[in-house]
């Protein structure tokens, strides 16, 4: 395979992962506007502050348990801690538990797990497998390695590994689009004041 077919072959998989991708990211940003007015519609909000409280006992009983095993493990609690915390506590104060960072924790987390979900059932349902279409496209320069060989002969594994960049391609694909949507908002908000 010369280099021109190398690099049209490349870009074309490349092209197909954006859309897909894309598809992902899409599908996700519609859930998640679904999962908003469900919450809003039933008041799932008692169901966050109840967890941050949850937490908050948790994290207090927990805190006592620390300041009798020394520093360390303070540390570790604190920094465990900081990703649910408004702000840091006052000096000798009490750090609180944000319900709504506990809410954004969790959709965060929901989030990669149903879009790396979506993405398995896309490239079962399409039996898409880049991992073997990018190893025949370069496998005279990869040196034959067993381990290598190992990998491209599992399918499980590559169908699993395909998914996952697809998901995870969807992340940095979201943040591209908003900018691009702010950057639009921006423009058009002058035009429309006038």
């Amino acid at each position: 395979m010369d280099n021109i077919e190398v690099i049209s072959l490349s870009t074309y998989i490349f092209m197909i992962y954006l859309l897909l991708a894309l598809f992902i990211e899409r599908a996700l940003e519609i859930l998640m506007a679904a999962f908003q007015y469900l919450e809003w519609r039933f008041g799932w909000y008692r169901y966050w502050n109840r967890k941050a409280t949850d937490l908050q006992r948790r994290f207090d009983r927990y805190q006592k348990a620390a300041r009798a095993h020394g520093a360390p493990i303070q540390q570790m609690l604190n920094d465990l801690l900081a990703k649910f915390v408004v702000e840091p506590a006052y000096p000798g104060g009490q750090a609180m538990v944000s319900a709504g960072l506990v809410r954004l924790n969790a959709v965060r987390l929901a989030t990669r797990v149903i879009g790396f979900l979506l993405a398995l059932m896309l490239v079962i349902t399409q039996d898409l497998d880049f991992i073997q279409v990018l190893y025949r496209i370069f496998e005279s320069a990869l040196p034959q390695q067993k381990i290598i060989e190992l990998l491209i002969n599992n399918q499980t594994f590559r169908i699993l590994l395909t998914a996952a960049a697809i998901s995870v391609g969807a992340e940095p694909l979201h943040q591209i689009i908003s900018k691009i949507e702010e950057l639009a908002a921006r423009k058009t908000k002058p035009a429309a004041q006038a």
